[in-house]
């Protein structure tokens, strides 16, 4: 999410640099941009029940290293609508990654990872943003978006070695999986099936069940 930030600090120099003038205009080629990203908040979880959630945060960062790349290299006003492209990437990125963190996080730990999670964030784009920024003035604006790229690429590999190490060890093995309770079968069940006898249907065959709890270990009930 944080590699994606380079578009909210480099669109106005980006209009400027294409000599549009502070006004209406400069105002309204934003516009887009922002409705994109409203459209991508929206349609977050429509692109998870489409893609999956695994490939949803895998097909981001790329689509936002190809619009970045798009921009280093198409230097013209037109190239506005790459812009637009990664603010939707974003928008779409911020809740599929919090949704993603919420449900694999157990609730007594998501408070403190949530904030972990917006401390990280801060801490890649406290240095990205001087860097872009320096890159834009002291070379040109497609060299500072090209620098973007990389740093998202960058991000993108970390988290994405980090992620698949997370997949393939989902769970420490140390750690003893809770017992799960069977409850026994309800009272009404014996009723039913005297009934059914005495109507000359006959007995189900099923096995007896018993009338006590039964404690089964989580690993064994997968089994």
């Amino acid at each position: 999410m944080a590699g994606t930030m380079a578009t909210e600090y480099l669109t106005q120099p980006f209009l400027l640099s294409h000599d549009v003038d502070i006004g209406f205009a400069f105002s309204g080629l934003q516009v887009p941009i922002r409705i994109t990203g409203v459209i991508g908040a929206l349609l977050a979880f429509w692109f998870i029940a489409r893609l999956g959630e695994v490939r949803t945060l895998l097909a981001l960062p790329v689509i936002a290293i190809l619009g970045y790349i798009g921009l280093a290299i198409w230097d013209a006003l037109g190239a506005i609508a790459l812009l637009a492209l990664v603010g939707f990437v974003r928008s779409l990125a911020f809740p599929v990654v919090t949704g993603y963190i919420n449900r694999r996080i157990p609730s007594d730990q998501r408070a403190t990872v949530l904030s972990l999670n917006q401390v990280a964030f801060g801490l890649i784009v406290a240095p990205m943003v001087p860097a872009l920024g320096i890159s834009a003035d002291k070379i040109d604006l497609p060299t500072g978006f090209a620098v973007a790229a990389g740093i998202l690429a960058v991000l993108a590999l970390i988290t994405g070695i980090a992620g698949a190490r997370t997949h393939r060890h989902p769970t420490d093995p140390n750690v003893t999986a809770p017992a799960q309770i069977v409850p026994p079968p309800h009272p009404a069940l014996g009723v039913v099936a005297r009934a059914k006898a005495q109507r000359g249907g006959g007995l189900d065959p099923q096995p007896a069940l018993s009338s006590n709890a039964v404690i089964v270990p989580q690993d064994a009930a997968g089994d």
